[in-house]
């Protein structure tokens, strides 16, 4: 498995044992070596990435005997310096309660998910973590622009897990903002 970011590539490797299970380990020169065993033992695909860390394989180095990391000024980073795009900010409100409140929650409670990953709960309140579960999975896909005939784009309804509370929460989009991709990935 391979990541890359700016000029870093992380390769995933293993040790090998040898058939009296001493394990090898091989001196940072010979990265090559590792990149190449990681490759034919099916632990890492076989891609541009290893190619060309097959050819820089002199500046590999091992570290916690487990990974190479090879600095390489010829692995950029994939996004343009332009590249941008938007998400909305989010308002989880608890619209009503059915039952009856055992986690202190009232209607007109919320929290906000702003800047791509901030959760925001109002001075001197809270939020109850089981409500709060059950909304979280719903919220990545919210924040983006979903084609409009996509069942999520209207359905705005939350339901807490707890059936004797039966608190509904719905989820409003409150603002767009514009991200730099480089600056969260």
């Amino acid at each position: 498995m391979a990541w890359h970011r700016g000029s870093l590539l992380l390769l995933c490797v293993h040790h090998s044992r040898s058939r009296h299970g001493a394990e090898h380990r091989h001196h940072p020169d010979h990265g090559l070596w590792h990149t190449r065993h990681a490759r034919e033992s099916g632990r890492a695909s076989a891609s541009s990435a290893f190619r060309a860390a097959e050819k820089n394989a002199a500046r590999a180095t091992t570290c916690d005997g487990r990974y190479l990391l090879i600095a390489d000024d010829s692995f950029t980073n994939p996004f343009d310096e332009d590249d941008v795009f938007e998400l909305y900010d989010l308002r989880v409100t608890v619209e009503r309660i059915e039952g009856r409140s055992v986690c202190g929650l009232e209607v007109g409670d919320y929290f906000e998910l702003t800047e791509s990953s901030q959760v925001r709960i109002p001075a001197g309140k809270h939020f109850c973590l089981y409500a709060l579960q059950s909304v979280l999975p719903l919220l990545p896909a919210k924040q983006r622009i979903l084609d409009p005939d996509d069942w999520l784009e209207y359905d705005t309804l939350v339901a807490c897990p707890d059936v004797d509370e039966r608190l509904i929460m719905r989820i409003e989009r409150i603002a767009r903002s514009t991200f730099r991709t480089d600056d969260l990935t």
